[in-house]
């Protein structure tokens, strides 16, 4: 009997977060900093978005989720992109109540639970209760969780 070695090498996936406090404002400086760094997945905070801006183009990237605050001018809001030559990840569901999207992974042979979420520090409730909520239903999918973000401390 011969026994052969197999390599596998897990893919390295490249994930850039950025509270971005007015996308608008910024989106050039975005732009370069996705040209140079080349990052497969951007998740971005405090996009300062609402229904008045219907989509955002960034070359060579796609949005995958979008959720603004509400639907007239506001702060927060969240904004998920990938990379177009990119497919690994899926857009599973937005947070009704919490500024929060969550997404899957797949990076072979692991599907990893990946959120996007912006909390900000005068919120009224404890959204830590709806974080524990969230995980609970999609662990028996996944085989492992990355929560990116801005998560600011209720005192300020």
């Amino acid at each position: 009997m011969t026994a052969k070695r197999i390599q596998t090498a897990k893919a390295e996936v490249t994930i850039l977060m950025i509270n971005i406090r007015c996308l608008r404002a910024n989106l050039l400086e975005l732009e370069f900093h996705l040209q140079t760094m080349r990052p497969h997945i951007v998740f971005l905070q405090e996009t300062w978005l609402d229904a008045s801006t219907e989509t955002v183009s960034i070359c060579g990237y796609s949005i995958v989720s979008r959720r603004d605050r509400s639907d007239h001018e506001n702060r927060g809001g969240i904004l998920s992109f990938v990379r177009n030559d990119f497919n690994k990840l899926v857009h599973v569901e937005n947070s009704i109540t919490e500024e929060r999207s969550w997404h899957f992974l797949h990076v072979e042979p692991e599907i990893l639970l990946v959120g996007n979420w912006y909390r900000p520090g005068a919120t009224v409730h404890d959204s830590f209760v709806g974080l524990q909520t969230d995980l609970t239903k999609f662990m028996p999918d996944v085989t492992g969780i990355i929560v990116t973000g801005g998560f600011k401390h209720p005192s300020r």
